[in-house]
């Protein structure tokens, strides 16, 4: 399937530049193809999703505290106020 879209894919990239066609409708016909494979693929999202995780849970990124939550744990706050802490990892 990967390999048959790669085809494809290059097939279309191929033809819309040997037509001169504007690179923004080349992208936008790549994404629908993509997009159709996925969907033939996995189905379509559900409508219904569940809310997205938050730094604050506990498992989030590898279970690793933030600063914020390490200076909560310890009774301290000096690591979410150092000079260039911002209390939360960076993504």
């Amino acid at each position: 399937m990967i390999d048959e879209l790669q085809v494809d894919l290059a097939a279309t990239v191929e033809g819309a530049d040997a037509i001169g066609e504007a690179p923004n409708d080349t992208f936008q016909r790549v994404a629908d193809a993509i997009g159709d494979v996925a969907v033939r693929s996995f189905g379509r999202p559900s409508s219904h999703r569940p809310q997205s995780p938050r730094l604050s849970e506990a498992w989030f990124c590898c279970a690793e505290p933030t600063c914020r939550q390490q200076g909560r744990a310890s009774g301290t706050a000096e690591l979410a106020t150092q000079p260039g802490v911002s209390g939360e990892h960076p993504m």
